[in-house]
């Protein structure tokens, strides 16, 4: 998972060149020659860009922690994404589990919007797979689903045989089965329970109708349950599920990105409309969730404490918008990117603001 603590440790990061470099990999293809180049081939631009700049008098430190970094990449075991960010005190590799645009980036703070979009994306759920045989537990992130083996799963059953009923000679009746199940997604519940103590995550259920239907009702984490899939996938991996739980995280995220909307929409007074004024109540600290369009840039350099547009082509205050998102994430906020087109009642950008 993404560090979240991290990224806003890098948002308040602040005073010195920070070099940020993000790119994509192969990772179908541990240890391709094409990664390779390119690999190095950043570590170049990033190096040539920190000695060019004469001002810059901690030059050798921060050409040291980009070459560190850069040595720490592991190309035999390629995440599909990379973030590097490196200070002269400081370096970090961030593994993302999506593709993320090819940027070389040296400035006063680190570049993390890109990062903050990798994070809505890849947002990891937890599945949990209901069956007659056993319970299982995956984790999804980017698409990819990883099994959960510990904290109780996964949840072994042993079903009640018809010689081990009151009447022998009969198949246990409709009430001693449900009871079973129930007993059997009680289980389940408890290592769900456990699962969720380490870190709570939406929650995708995957069975039978019914299993489904029995365990929402007895579940201490139905509040956390985000969708259904029904079937019998006693028998699925990994790769299947992902499949299958795909739409409905999609939708969820979907879900989440138009209850975002709504907010700005419902808002009174304790909202900030446009990027002049965000810009401004994110630099006063009263950011509580930045909500922008995927697409929305804004070049500008900085007036007084005012904003004054540029071309895409001047030496400017770089995007705004990176400004903005590093000061609402390193003051406590959150960021909500929504699709192009969401806000465009809202200038593109909205602040819902503390007070």
């Amino acid at each position: 998972m993404i560090d979240v603590g991290l990224i806003e440790k890098l948002a308040r990061s602040r005073g010195a060149p920070a070099v940020s470099i993000l790119f994509s990999l192969d990772a179908a293809r541990p240890g391709n020659a094409i990664d390779a180049t390119l690999v190095e081939h950043l570590r170049h631009r990033a190096v040539d860009r920190v000695r060019a700049d004469a001002r810059n008098r901690n030059a050798r430190a921060l050409v040291g922690r980009v070459n560190d970094a850069f040595a720490e990449l592991d190309l035999s075991h390629p995440p599909v994404g990379v973030a590097i960010y490196a200070s002269a005190e400081e370096h970090h590799i961030i593994e993302l589990p999506v593709r993320v645009a090819e940027r070389v980036s040296i400035s006063d703070a680190f570049a993390i919007r890109a990062l903050l979009d990798a994070l809505q994306a890849a947002r990891p759920v937890r599945v949990v797979v209901l069956s007659q045989r056993q319970a299982r537990c995956f984790e999804a992130s980017g698409g990819a689903l990883r099994e959960v083996r510990g904290a109780g799963f996964p949840v072994e059953f042993e079903r009640m045989t018809w010689t081990e009923t009151a009447h022998k000679d009969l198949p246990p009746g409709e009430r001693v089965e449900d009871e079973t199940l129930r007993n059997e997604l009680r289980a389940v519940d408890a290592a769900l329970t456990a699962v969720q103590a380490r870190g709570g995550l939406p929650v995708v259920v995957v069975g039978t109708e019914r299993d489904v239907s029995f365990f929402r009702k007895l579940s201490s984490a139905a509040s956390d349950i985000i969708g259904e899939v029904h079937g019998n996938y006693d028998f699925a991996d990994a790769h299947g599920l992902g499949r299958l739980v795909a739409p409905v995280i999609d939708e969820h995220r979907r879900a989440q990105q138009r209850a975002a909307c709504e907010r700005v929409a419902d808002a009174s007074n304790r909202v900030a409309i446009g990027i002049d004024a965000v810009w401004a109540a994110a630099r006063a600290g009263r950011g509580h969730e930045l909500v922008l369009e995927a697409g929305f840039r804004y070049p500008a350099f900085r007036s007084g404490d005012l904003l004054e547009p540029a071309a895409p082509d001047e030496a400017t205050y770089d995007d705004a918008v990176e400004a903005v998102v590093r000061d609402v994430v390193g003051s406590g906020g959150t960021v909500t990117v929504v699709p192009d087109g969401a806000l465009a009642d809202h200038g593109h950008i909205a602040l819902l603001l503390r007070y």
